[in-house]
C-alpha cells in the first residue's frame, strides 16, 4: 500500500474511532447539545405522553427523526440504519432493521410536543445570541405563507377577489395565509 492510500486509511481509522468512543461517552446519539435528553423528558411530562418502554421510546424517536432530517439520506430506511449502529457501538445489538415500528413511533410523536420543543429550542437559541449579533440589533422573524383555493362564490369572490392575471369568471378564489 503506498503512502498516499496508507494515510487516508489512518485517518479514516481515527475519525471512526472519535465518532466510536463520542457514541459511548454520550450515549444519545450525538444531538446532547442541540436537543438535550433533559429538555425532551420534561415536555414529554408536560405534555403527558404515555408510551411502552420498548426501543422506540418517544425520546428515541425524536432523537432518530431529527438524525433523519438533518442526513443527507433522509429516508426511513437510512435513520433506523444510524439507530442500530449506535445500539451496536453501545453494546446492544438487539433491534430489526425494518422501518415500520420506527414510522408507527414517529406518527405516534403529538404535535404539540414536537413544536413545544422546536418553541423551547427556538428560545434558548435566541437566549445564546447577544443582540450585537443581531441583524441591526433587530430580532429576526421567520414567516411562511400559503394560499388555500376558496369555493367559487359570490362571497368568497367579493372578500377574496380574483387576481389580476385571470379572466373574470374564470378559476376560484384564493386565500393568502402569512404564518
Amino acid at each position: 500500500m503506498d503512502k498516499y492510500t496508507q494515510g487516508r486509511v489512518d485517518s479514516q481509522v481515527r475519525r471512526a474511532s472519535q465518532c466510536r468512543r463520542q457514541i459511548l461517552e454520550d450515549q444519545d446519539l450525538c444531538f446532547t447539545e442541540l436537543l438535550p435528553k433533559e429538555q425532551i423528558e420534561a415536555a414529554i411530562d408536560r405534555h403527558k405522553v404515555r408510551y411502552r418502554e420498548r426501543l422506540y421510546t418517544p425520546l428515541v424517536t425524536i432523537w432518530t427523526f431529527l438524525y433523519q432530517e438533518l442526513a443527507p439520506d433522509q429516508s426511513c430506511r437510512a435513520a433506523v440504519a444510524r439507530l442500530l449502529a449506535f445500539l451496536c457501538v453501545g453494546g446492544n445489538g438487539s433491534g430489526s432493521a425494518k422501518t415500520d415500528p420506527y414510522c408507527k413511533a414517529r406518527g405516534r410523536l403529538p404535535e404539540e410536543l414536537l413544536a413545544d420543543l422546536a418553541r423551547s429550542s427556538g428560545g434558548d437559541l435566541q437566549r445564546e445570541v447577544p443582540s450585537t449579533k443581531l441583524l441591526g440589533g433587530r430580532t429576526i422573524k421567520i414567516a411562511d405563507g400559503t394560499t388555500v383555493s376558496m369555493a367559487d362564490t359570490p362571497a368568497n369572490q367579493k372578500t377574496y377577489p380574483q387576481q389580476s392575471a385571470q379572466k373574470e369568471g374564470l378559476g376560484f378564489p384564493i386565500m393568502r395565509m402569512v404564518l
